[in-house]
């Protein structure tokens, strides 16, 4: 017969009819590692409320920002941002910009009324028409829908996006994994969890013991990915200390220190890749960290650690871009080629391809943040693939495939020029 197991943060007995997974990371940043005989449903609704909802809202934009895969099948949730004349957009991976708000003005100029309609969908602007014909039941809705324009234009100026990321979201959400990643490794929790977890108030929130920041210069703990969370369980039986480290879109690292009675080191690790949606191996450095101080590598508030932060959110943010490229890259393969059915390409089939590169050139170039080195980089990168290209048409038929896609590369370059006269003027 089995030990009977408690619910460490509600004390109850867990039975089969109480006992629920814990996640150790929220399924909807990625998270897979899930075990049971932990939690029971009460106490991981508890720990759901008070921790991971929070941290799912602070970081579900950069969830979104990178196409992150999450544990359960689910729509992306949209992230709002704003831009410096006060106007909303909302972002969804692989999606347009969108306003987050419609545009209805209604308007009278002498005896006539004039309506100016924005629509995200021509669904909603159906919809804001009928508006219309409410109060002029003659109006003819399709025959305004033969004159709506589909537009794609990009804010003026820099998207400013908030987000709340903070020591009081994430140090109680790492004290909350800490207790789960230990007990899912036959460890005790930190002392106090469960008082802590009692007493918690989202609007007043106190910190928890002994959780620090810990980004130190040497990096000790690795995972393959594009973009990964790391946990860590260290202990030190010559401190008599257990570390947990947790580290989000390897950007943001935290630790929680508490006693280890134990004669033998343990170290045991769990990372996913966000991306790729997939668990992954994760290696630890462990002469490394054990020789290291656990303790705060860094404080809210301090120039360095504002610094650091900016840097890794500026890589995924490139990370954004690359993906978000590559999968306009695999939409102008499709349009060009279609279903490929394993036919023979033609010339044909390569022209049609570089039309589509060249017109998702000219789309990027819309965006104001493009500056004139993307841009000759671009213009380099097509140049290369042409002549790439061009290697593997017949020889006979190089000059000829190579002037018909002369006109591609030159328009290019008098778009390029045209804009960097634009932006020299605006400077001057």
């Amino acid at each position: 017969m089995s030990a009977p197991v408690y619910c460490i943060v509600t004390g109850d007995q867990i039975t089969p009819e109480t006992d629920s997974r814990a996640h150790v990371i929220p399924s909807a940043l990625g998270g897979r590692l899930k075990p049971k005989g932990i939690l029971s449903r009460c106490g991981n609704g508890i720990l759901d409320d008070k921790f991971d909802y929070p941290l799912i809202e602070a970081f579900q934009a950069i969830m979104n920002l990178i196409g992150g895969t999450a544990d359960r099948s689910k729509s992306a949730i949209a992230t709002r941002m704003e831009a410096q004349d006060g106007k909303e957009y909302v972002f969804t991976f692989g999606e347009h910009l969108t306003p987050h708000r419609h545009e209805f003005v209604e308007e009278q100029v002498g005896d006539e009324t004039h309506f100016k309609i924005a629509a995200r969908t021509l669904k909603e602007a159906r919809i804001l028409l009928g508006k219309i014909k409410k109060k002029h039941p003659s109006f003819d809705i399709d025959e305004a829908m033969k004159h709506a324009v589909t537009d794609h234009r990009w804010p003026d100026g820099p998207l400013h996006l908030k987000m709340q990321m903070g020591s009081n979201i994430l140090f109680p959400w790492t004290f909350a994994a800490a207790a789960i990643f230990a007990k899912h490794h036959g460890l005790e929790a930190p002392p106090n969890f469960r008082s802590y977890v009692e007493q918690f108030d989202l609007a007043t929130p106190n910190l928890p013991p002994d959780t620090f920041f810990f980004m130190p210069e040497r990096k000790w703990i690795e995972a393959e990915g594009l973009v990964t969370h790391r946990l860590a369980l260290v202990g030190d039986p010559t401190e008599g200390r257990l570390l947990f480290y947790a580290e989000l879109f390897d950007a943001f690292g935290v630790g929680v220190t508490w006693p280890f009675a134990s004669d033998e080191p343990i170290c045991k690790t769990y990372a996913v890749d966000v991306v790729a949606g997939k668990e992954v191996p994760a290696t630890v450095d462990l002469p490394a960290v054990t020789a290291m101080p656990w303790s705060a590598t860094h404080r809210l508030g301090d120039s360095e650690l504002y610094a650091r932060t900016t840097d890794r959110i500026g890589r995924l943010m490139q990370v954004s871009a690359q993906r978000l490229f590559e999968r306009d890259i695999e939409d102008a393969i499709t349009r060009a080629w279609g279903t490929m059915d394993s036919r023979q390409l033609g010339l044909e089939d390569w022209v049609r391809l570089l039309e589509e590169f060249a017109h998702l050139i000219e789309k990027i170039w819309t965006n104001p943040a493009v500056t004139q080195d993307i841009r000759e980089e671009m213009i380099k990168r097509f140049v290369d693939v042409t002549a790439e290209i061009i290697q593997k048409v017949p020889a006979p038929f190089r000059v000829a495939f190579g002037q018909i896609l002369r006109p591609l590369q030159d328009r290019l370059v008098r778009i390029h020029r045209t804009k960097t006269g634009t932006q020299t003027s605006a400077n001057e």
